[in-house]
C-alpha cells in the first residue's frame, strides 16, 4: 500500500510537471510574435507614425514573464518540464513494479492478503504477479524440529500414577497448500511459531500422553517376577512402537482438526530416545531388581554346591575301587604347589605308606 501510494503521488507530479511543459512551450511562439510586433512599434514610433492594428491594442499592456525572459529562456524551462516530468513517470512505474511483483522464497509458502482478506490459494516459491494494494506473507513451509530434552523434557503421566519426564523430537512442516489458512486462523508476526505453539506442541503432548497412560513399569516387572530379562529390566517401554504410536495419533488429531479438509500440519517423524521415572518408582525398581539379583546368586550358589556335592561323591567312589586315584590328585597338587614356590617337610610323599626320608625335586 506504501509504494503504491508513492507511486501514485510520483506519477501525478509527472503529469503535472508535462502539461506545464506544454504550456511553457506554447508561450515561445507568442512570446515571438509579441517581440516581432514590438519591435514593428518602435520603427513606426521612431518615424512618427503607427499601425492601425497597433492603435487597437492598449500601447502600455505589460509585459509577460514570457516576454521578459525571451524565447530562448521558455524553450529552456519547457526543457526542464519535460525532462522532470518524464523522469517522475520513470519513477512512479519503478515503485509501482515493485508493488506488482513479489517472489516467494524456496520450501515457503505466500499468503495473499487483499485488505485484511486471505486469498483462497497459496502462493508456491517463485516469482509472482499481484496488484499493487496487495501483500504477500510467507510461511516458513522447512521441517521444524522441535526438541524436549533435558531441563525441558516432556512430562507425562504413567500407569502406576507417578510423573515422568521423556526426551523427544518431533519433526513437522506446514502444508504448502494450507498456508493460507495457517495464517488465517493463527495470524500474528510470526504465524509458523504461533501454530507450532497452539497445535504442534499441544496435540503431541496429548498424544504421548495417550500412549504412555498404561504404562507401569512396576506391575510389568512384578508379573515377570524372577525371569525377567535384562532388557525388561531397563524400565523403559519399546520406544518403536510407542514412537509409531504417537505419529498415528497425532495424525489422526491433525486430519479431525482440519474439518474434513486437509491437514495444516504434516508430522515427519518422532523420535522418544529416553524416559526418566519419578525418585519413588526408580527406588521401587531398584529395590525389585537387587531382590531379583540376590535371587540369582543364591540359586546360582545352590547350584554350585549341588555340583561340588556330585563331584566329591564321584572322587569318593573312584578312590574306593582305585586307590591310585587319590595319588595321582596329591601329585597334580604337589607339582602345582612347587611351581608356586610353596616347601613341603622332609620325606613328604603322595604315596600310601611311603614315610621315607625322600626330599621333593625343587622345594626350598
Amino acid at each position: 500500500m506504501f509504494t503504491t501510494i508513492i507511486s501514485a503521488l510520483f506519477l501525478i507530479t509527472g503529469v503535472v510537471l508535462l502539461l506545464m511543459g506544454v504550456k511553457a512551450k506554447r508561450a515561445t511562439k507568442v512570446t515571438a510574435e509579441d517581440q516581432a510586433r514590438a519591435r514593428v512599434e518602435a520603427e513606426l514610433e521612431a518615424a512618427g507614425a503607427r499601425p492601425a492594428w497597433s492603435q487597437r491594442h492598449t500601447p502600455d499592456v505589460p509585459r509577460t514573464p514570457e516576454m521578459r525572459i525571451g524565447p530562448l529562456g521558455v524553450r529552456m524551462v519547457s526543457r526542464a518540464f519535460y525532462i522532470a516530468g518524464g523522469a517522475s513517470i520513470v519513477l512512479a512505474l519503478a515503485i509501482l513494479s515493485t508493488g506488482v511483483f513479489t517472489q516467494v522464497n524456496a520450501k515457503n509458502a505466500g499468503v495473499l492478503v487483499t485488505f485484511g482478506k486471505v486469498a483462497d490459494r497459496t502462493l508456491s516459491p517463485g516469482l509472482h504477479l499481484k496488484m499493487p494494494w496487495q501483500k504477500v506473507i510467507e510461511i516458513d513451509g522447512t521441517v521444524q524440529t522441535d526438541k524436549y530434552e533435558g531441563d525441558a523434557c516432556m512430562k507425562v503421566r504413567i500407569g502406576d500414577g507417578s510423573e515422568a519426564c521423556v526426551s523427544i523430537t518431533n519433526r513437522w512442516n506446514v502444508v504448502e497448500t494450507e498456508a493460507n489458512k495457517v495464517y488465517e486462523s493463527f495470524k500474528s508476526n510470526d504465524p509458523t511459531q504461533e501454530f507450532r505453539t497452539s497445535m504442534m506442541d499441544s496435540e503431541l503432548r496429548a498424544s504421548v500422553q495417550l500412549a504412555l497412560q498404561n504404562y507401569n513399569p512396576i506391575a510389568d516387572f512384578e508379573d515377570s517376577g524372577k525371569q525377567a530379562t535384562s532388557a525388561e529390566l531397563s524400565f523403559t517401554p519399546d520406544f518403536n512402537v510407542v514412537n509409531d504410536a504417537i505419529m498415528e495419533d497425532m495424525r489422526k488429531k491433525l486430519k479431525e482438526r482440519a474439518n474434513g479438509g486437509e491437514a495444516l500440519g504434516e508430522v515427519q517423524s518422532i523420535t522418544m530416545s529416553a524416559m526418566s521415572l519419578a525418585p519413588s518408582t526408580q527406588k521401587k525398581l531398584d529395590d525389585f531388581v537387587g531382590a531379583i539379583g540376590d535371587t540369582r546368586i543364591a540359586e546360582q550358589k545352590q547350584q554350585t554346591a549341588a555340583a561340588q556335592a556330585a563331584a566329591n561323591r564321584v572322587l569318593s567312589d573312584s578312590v574306593a575301587n582305585d586307590p591310585n586315584v587319590l595319588v595321582s590328585k596329591c601329585l597334580d597338587t604337589l607339582d602345582d604347589a612347587t611351581e608356586k614356590g610353596y616347601q613341603f617337610p622332609a620325606g613328604f610323599s603322595c604315596w600310601p605308606g611311603g614315610g621315607g626320608g625322600v626330599v621333593i625335586p625343587g622345594t626350598r
